[in-house]
């Protein structure tokens, strides 16, 4: 197959979807030499992004992850819009949103891209077909984010950088309902014993256990009540219940670890990289944490 290679750069299992509304009788087919000379590509595609679509070579890899499949639609308030216009938006927004997972999970390719055909019922490495209806029209892409061997080298060398872990100031002024707690001391409770049993969780950035698979971070966040356990302990609770929840999803999608956790309150680390942040108010306690699901060597 000739390479489409779009670039050469320098990472829920995720499944997004939206259902359209109204179909053709008959999808309709697009290379992928087509779609990405579609307007609404090129502009996804800028700054560039190393996409390799179906079983096409790849630069030496490092990491590759497990199959992910994404489904959009695209939609027109008019009565009759463009199919295919509505279906070059569709793949773009495709592109668009694994693009930024990649970027997000420090992946440096997306590899194996294939698109659904709706008449075969399979994936196809060539192109897709979009079912295109009157106002919307739906694709559906499969793929593997990767690390290249050159891209996991430059994470080494950024891994092994002290200015690495020195976390960023948070923006804003601290409010007065945050609290911070050592993670140490919910880790080691009979209650996270509990909910953890034999696994192994690697708290922070640095020296993380090498794994075989991993997924992109993945925010978590849970509550407790603080009228029932006062502010300390509904802070650890919901702790507690946040664990609850990265466990279960880890066995959801088949991984067996759980690396790199740290605490995320409103989408911002915590200024020590070993404690984890709650924001306590009147009634409830929130703990958010982010967290990376591995499958473990």
């Amino acid at each position: 197959m000739t390479s489409i290679r779009v670039s050469v750069l320098g990472f829920v299992p995720l499944l997004l979807a939206f259902s359209a509304c109204s179909s053709h009788a008959e999808p309709v087919f697009y290379s992928f030499t087509q779609a990405l000379a579609s307007r609404q590509a090129k502009a996804v595609l800028d700054p560039p992004f190393p996409l390799f679509f179906g079983s096409q070579g790849t630069p030496a890899l490092a990491e590759k992850g497990s199959l992910d499949t994404y489904t959009r639609s695209a939609f027109t308030p008019f009565l009759f819009g463009s199919p295919e216009k509505l279906c070059m938006e569709a793949f773009a927004d495709g592109l668009k949103n694994m693009i930024s997972d990649a970027r997000r999970g420090e992946y440096d390719v997306i590899v194996g891209i294939s698109g659904w055909g709706y008449g075969s019922k399979s994936f196809r490495e060539d192109g897709f077909e979009c079912d295109a209806g009157i106002k919307t029209s739906e694709v559906r892409m499969q793929f593997a984010f990767a690390m290249t061997q050159a891209g996991a080298q430059r994470a080494d060398e950024i891994e092994r950088d002290p200015t690495r872990w020195v976390m960023p100031k948070k923006s804003g002024a601290p409010s007065k309902n945050v609290i911070s707690f050592p993670f140490e001391s919910v880790l080691t409770s009979p209650a996270a014993k509990a909910i953890l049993g034999p696994l192994k969780v690697h708290w922070g950035l640095h020296g993380a256990p090498a794994y075989r698979e991993r997924s992109i971070p993945n925010d978590y966040s849970e509550e407790a009540s603080v009228k029932e356990l006062g502010r300390d302990g509904a802070c650890r609770q919901a702790a507690l219940n946040v664990l609850s929840a990265i466990v279960a999803d880890m066995k959801e999608k088949s991984y067996d670890g759980i690396i790199k956790l740290r605490s995320y309150l409103d989408e911002q680390p915590a200024l020590n990289d070993t404690d984890f942040e709650c924001e306590a108010g009147s009634k409830w306690a929130n703990v958010q944490l982010l967290a990376t699901l591995i499958k473990a060597k």
